[in-house]
């Protein structure tokens, strides 16, 4: 399902690659990459040239692209306000990101993400677009969207969790109930 909110960028945003990080206090996570026409079935299904850069892995958070988009201000789902999206036209001229191996080895130029943010208003991780081209910036529309898409992780995510919390309860109602009946097995 990340992949699929990833690639969903890639496709209305009409940018080469989006990716979806988690951080903690030391590593990014990319849990979730994908260009456009990366099958979300394998990675080995995909157009010449628009294979994936990192693929799921973990990268110290000092110095990455996506610490700046986590370190921004977030106004909700509905506002789209420019100072909620990390934008950087060019990263090759941007003294901060010329020399970091996504710009010299894979040729990213364009960046724009969005803080993901947990129910508590933590923010946890980045929804991102890159894109090979320099662009001058996004639309409002398109802001919104990300920051559409920022929410619809977190909330696919907790409910993930939620279903998780609600199969262990049901297995300890279970066991509890054949422990009171004096059976030896949960089956």
């Amino acid at each position: 399902a990340l992949t699929a909110f990833a690639q969903l960028a890639t496709l209305r945003l009409n940018c080469k690659r989006a990716v979806i990080s988690f951080f903690d206090r030391d590593y990014q996570y990319i849990v979730a990459e994908a260009t456009r026409s990366l099958s979300l079935q394998t990675e080995s299904v995909h157009e010449p040239g628009d294979r994936i850069d990192y693929g799921v892995t973990m990268v110290p958070k000092k110095g990455s692209i996506c610490e700046h988009t986590i370190n921004l201000p977030f106004n909700g789902p509905s506002e789209s306000k420019d100072e909620s999206v990390f934008v950087v036209s060019d990263l090759s001229r941007d003294e901060r990101f010329a020399d970091k191996a996504y710009t010299t080895d894979h040729g990213w130029r364009f960046y724009a993400g969005v803080p993901i943010v947990s129910p508590n208003g933590y923010k946890i991780g980045a929804y991102c677009v890159i894109d090979p081209e320099p662009r001058q910036n996004l639309s409002s529309e398109e802001v919104a969207f990300m920051k559409d898409m920022a929410t619809t992780v977190m909330i696919h995510l907790d409910m993930l969790r939620s279903q998780s919390e609600s199969i262990k309860k049901e297995r300890m109602v279970h066991g509890l109930g054949c422990f009171v009946e004096g059976k030896d097995t949960l089956g």
